[in-house]
């Protein structure tokens, strides 16, 4: 293969990896609580923020052609801005850390706080898991709910628990297990009451991905895939013409 052509189907890859990316955080745009990912290139793709759901280098097919710079897909964890909804199972964060919720995997930590109750008036995210209070499981018997700023929950004005929320050190070591919820990973992941965080009960906080933003750099990306693709295109035929010339000069 050509220097050239090389060089451009590694670009067109690259472009490949980008555009699913933005896809995938446009995907996620109204996904409360969604955390967007960037495209992160070359020495940055080493930072210890980034997911291993990156491709290029780091692919461990060696029968892959791999992009001429390392790629990786970075979580930023930037606040969202919070919507106001009135429904008093909404809860946002304002500042650092997650709330913990239980799954059959074990505790993970999300920012996406539209709950609600299921049938056993158990407090649950959007997906049906339980969320965790200090005590456990929060079980909600009763019609007023008031969640402080502390994140206290009272039932008819008697406290049954409080919100567990819970931060990590950063940068953050986290890992992207599903849509807006993580799982610390690695020494040093351990988790702890955030400091300055209030909580505002009746608002979510939506996903941090800027629709437009992404949408215009989805269209930058399909620009540069097809210039690196006329690249292929252009070298390929000076490559078939020089090799028809070089069989008539023998």
């Amino acid at each position: 293969m050509s220097g050239a052509i090389y060089m451009g189907t590694s670009g067109a890859i690259l472009q490949q990896l980008r555009l699913e990316v933005l896809a995938n955080n446009i995907a996620n745009v109204n996904t409360a609580g969604f955390k967007q990912d960037l495209a992160v290139f070359g020495r940055e793709s080493s930072n210890r923020n980034a997911s291993p759901e990156g491709g290029g280098a780091a692919s461990s097919d060696p029968g892959r052609l791999q992009p001429m710079l390392p790629f990786n897909r970075r979580v930023d964890f930037s606040q969202g801005p919070v919507e106001t909804t009135e429904r008093p199972l909404d809860v946002a964060l304002n500042g650092d850390g997650f709330f913990a919720v239980q799954t059959l995997g074990g505790v993970q930590y999300t920012r996406q706080g539209s709950f609600s109750l299921n049938a056993d008036n158990q407090l649950v995210t959007a997906d049906g898991l339980p969320v965790l209070g200090e005590a456990g499981p929060i079980t909600i018997d009763g019609d007023a709910v008031s969640i402080t700023v502390e994140g206290d929950i009272l039932v008819d004005d008697e406290e049954v628990d409080r919100l567990q929320i819970v931060d990590f050190p950063k940068p953050y070591r986290l890992r992207r297990t599903a849509g807006a919820r993580f799982v610390p990973e690695g020494p040093g992941a351990v988790g702890a009451p955030p400091e300055e965080t209030t909580v505002i009960q009746g608002a979510v906080e939506v996903s941090n991905t800027e629709a437009i933003t992404a949408m215009t750099q989805m269209i930058e990306v399909n620009r540069l895939f097809e210039s690196y693709q006329k690249v292929i295109q252009t070298t390929s035929e000076m490559d078939q013409k020089a090799a028809r010339e070089l069989g008539r000069i023998e």
